[in-house]
């Protein structure tokens, strides 16, 4: 397996602790086109298969520079690819593809992103086919990912601060922005992982498909459910200004179940106290 890393300079010391001995590292920034050249001078001329999970912002993030999502997101994406074949690809697009629409949504919808990291996500999906007509990939797979939580994921997400805010006794209120009543679907980073596995090992091509739950909650919903769970029900919690993002669209997990034999399975319960243990853990080997 040979794996690119950019920015994390925390990654090398993952595999080594991990023991992942089969994977070789290299460096590389894909926005920059020689860069990429070099690396594709000392990898394999084609590969089996490349798993894309490239992103370089918080989609909120990317608002005040569309410039530097388009340049991590899309450029790097295309620069890769033009230089770098495979008989397969996987590129792990994201929900965020729909935003403006309402009620269930599907890849057979138009769709008219205006934040600038679904917009990069959409224009990359947009270039697979031509990289499939020109024999550069063999044959493709998009999976729009909603969310994803659980181990090793940013503090700044929603359940960290969720499982560190009850940890620390929840004494003063959790901060929502906005109303709370917008939707996330969350899925566990195991099962995740999962289904990008039955995805990889299989010979279902060419198709985009939603890589979701199904079972999407509002924010205060979630926060309230997880506080229950974490042991801090009842905890108080305070609205403030205006939501980053407000989706209200729900997707549907039955294509992946249909095309991939694949369905979520661990449970917001399960999932948040494997996060918890992990917390601890990470923060006891400190």
């Amino acid at each position: 397996v040979d794996a690119v890393y950019s920015k994390d300079n925390n990654f090398p010391g993952f595999l080594a602790r991990s023991g992942l001995q089969h994977v070789s590292l290299y460096r590389c920034d894909l926005s920059d086109a020689e860069q990429v050249q070099a690396l594709a001078d000392v990898l394999p001329k084609r590969f089996d298969i490349i798993l894309y999970l490239a992103a370089d912002h918080a989609s909120v993030a990317s608002k005040p520079d569309p410039e530097a999502d388009l340049m991590s997101g899309s450029i790097g994406f295309t620069t890769l690819l033009s230089s770098v074949h495979s008989d397969r690809l996987v590129y792990l697009s994201s929900g965020a593809v729909y935003e403006g629409l309402r009620g269930e949504v599907g890849p057979q919808l138009s769709v008219a992103p205006c934040l600038p990291y679904a917009v990069s996500k959409l224009a990359c999906e947009a270039c697979i086919p031509s990289f499939r007509d020109t024999g550069y990939v063999g044959g493709y797979v998009t999976l729009r990912l909603f969310a994803a939580y659980g181990r090793f994921e940013a503090t700044r997400r929603l359940s960290t601060r969720l499982v560190r805010w009850a940890a620390g006794g929840a004494r003063e209120a959790f901060e929502i922005h906005g109303d709370g009543g917008n939707l996330i679907d969350m899925m566990y980073v195991s099962d995740v992982v999962r289904g990008i596995k039955k995805v990889i090992t299989s010979e279902v091509s060419d198709e985009v498909v939603d890589f979701a739950t199904g079972k999407p909650l509002s924010i205060n919903d979630f926060v309230r459910r997880s506080s229950e769970i974490l042991g801090v029900q009842g905890a108080p919690v305070r609205h403030v200004g205006e939501a980053a993002g407000y989706q209200e669209f729900v997707a549907s997990s039955r294509r992946m179940e249909k095309l991939f034999n694949f369905r979520p399975e661990i449970p917001l319960e399960q999932g948040l106290l494997e996060l918890k243990e992990h917390l601890i853990t990470a923060d006891n080997s400190q």
